[in-house]
């Protein structure tokens, strides 16, 4: 189960580090899967795959040139199917200017896809560097 959890967490960095929502993203969200991003311009609250896909694609991913997540430790609960990864990044917004940020993806697991998503990081650092 562990083994499972922590493959699911590193293809979800993969996938968010691809910029492609149309890749492998809708092969590791469950049909509901949840995300929720609190904070400001990057804020989200999504309540399907269907969803999450359309913001990927439509409202993050068309703001970057390159994205690169970095997981500095990634934890594993298998008793409560959840993975906590740390990160740090290098984003380069389509403007130009690159910066750095870091944050924590709390991933919870069920039927062998992801179920939900809550990310932790700082929005006003994007918000400042993405126009």
């Amino acid at each position: 189960m562990a083994d499972s959890i922590l493959e699911l967490a590193q293809k979800l960095v993969q996938q968010l580090s691809s910029l492609d929502a149309d890749g492998g993203l809708a092969d590791i969200l469950h049909e509901n899967a949840v995300l929720v991003t609190p904070g400001s311009t990057f804020a989200a609250s999504k309540r399907s795959r269907a969803e999450i896909l359309d913001y990927f694609k439509n409202r993050v991913f068309p703001r970057f040139k390159k994205v690169t997540f970095t997981p500095s430790d990634i934890f594993i609960d298998p008793d409560k199917s959840v993975a906590v990864i740390e990160w740090d990044s290098e984003l380069e917004p389509a403007n130009g200017t690159i910066y750095q940020n870091n944050g924590v993806w709390v991933v919870h697991v069920g039927d062998g896809l992801i179920v939900q998503v809550k990310e932790y990081f700082d929005t006003e650092k994007v918000t400042k560097n993405v126009r």
